[in-house]
């Protein structure tokens, strides 16, 4: 896929995150917080509760595990961030918690699937 395909799909992928969040009752407060140590797809708040989110979509592989998405690079990167984040909000005390959304894509690269995963190990 063209980098440019992808940048359309990924922010696509993005916003029916944001859609199926502010469904749930989430407040986006943040999209897209990008520091020295990576990226911070979603940050929102779900009741007194700050919540970073991770969004991945993939074409739907049934050998795929969802859970192979989340690779141990990736999630360290993400605790950095997160870190950072929150020293730079001033939040350190703020209680937070990491949620995985993962985007199951047909061969045109709709939707098909939402898979949410509210407290995967970071």
């Amino acid at each position: 896929m063209h980098t440019n395909s992808t940048r359309v799909v990924g922010s696509n992928s993005e916003q029916a995150a944001v859609d199926f969040l502010m469904h749930n009752s989430y407040v986006i407060i943040e999209r897209n917080f990008y520091c020295r140590y990576g990226e911070i797809d979603i940050i929102a708040r779900k009741g007194d509760e700050l919540v970073f989110i991770e969004v991945k979509s993939i074409i739907r592989q049934p050998e795929v595990s969802i859970y192979e998405l989340l690779q141990p690079h990736k999630l360290l990167r993400l605790q950095r961030s997160i870190d950072y984040w929150l020293v730079v909000h001033n939040l350190l005390l703020r209680s937070w918690h990491f949620e995985f959304i993962a985007l199951e894509l047909d061969e045109n690269y709709r939707v098909v699937n939402i898979v949410h995963i509210p407290n995967p190990e970071l």
